[in-house]
């Protein structure tokens, strides 16, 4: 009963604009991670490609986590799809103000926000393996490298950092009590 006398709340731009705009980039990367997956399974099938990683990692000496990124290939494209998927139906609830769309995209913007952070590492984890490959060229071509690598470094790191903020922003913004309310909590 108290349902049917509840006055209907007011829906807010911000709410409708995160929802459309994740729909579009969510159905984007939906369509593109189906298509990453065919490429792997056409491409890289069977325990040839495994074998591929297990002999360049005897030729080449990567670090570790980047053979556990090729031994999982499948795996982590696999994920990718779940998640553009499941951003993708969460961006489509949270247009239709379905409270469960809401948690499920905080969530994700969670999930979104501790990557970014992760990610800021993963340049100095790759450094000391990227700058120390025996330069084959002209002879200042290592000194050029190292310096292209830190501005890459630099600009990765800025572009992690804001990619994250933007995920605890939008988080903490769909936690508020004025967007809970049109979602019908609080």
């Amino acid at each position: 009963m108290e349902y049917l006398n509840r006055t209907p709340t007011k829906r807010s731009g911000f709410v409708t604009g995160i929802a459309w705009t994740f729909i579009a980039l969510a159905g984007f990367s939906t369509i593109i991670a189906i298509l990453q997956l065919v490429m792997l399974s056409v491409l890289f099938s069977g325990d040839e490609f495994q074998y591929a990683i297990r002999e360049a990692g005897k030729s080449f000496s990567m670090p570790p986590f980047v053979l556990v990124i090729f031994e999982n290939f499948r795996f982590i494209f696999m994920s990718l799809f779940a998640l553009s998927a499941a951003t993708l139906v969460a961006s489509i609830g949270l247009l239709k103000r379905q409270n469960w769309a809401r948690v499920v995209f905080i969530a994700i913007m969670a999930v979104g926000a501790l990557t970014n952070l992760a990610g800021v590492a993963l340049p100095f984890f790759a450094s000391s393996w990227l700058l120390s490959t025996p330069a084959i060229g002209p002879t200042d071509i290592g000194q050029q490298f190292a310096i292209a690598f830190k501005v890459i470094t630099f600009i990765s790191v800025i572009m992690a950092l804001v990619s994250a903020w933007i995920c605890w922003w939008l988080m903490k913004r769909l936690m508020d009590d004025e967007i809970k309310r049109e979602f019908g909590v609080a």
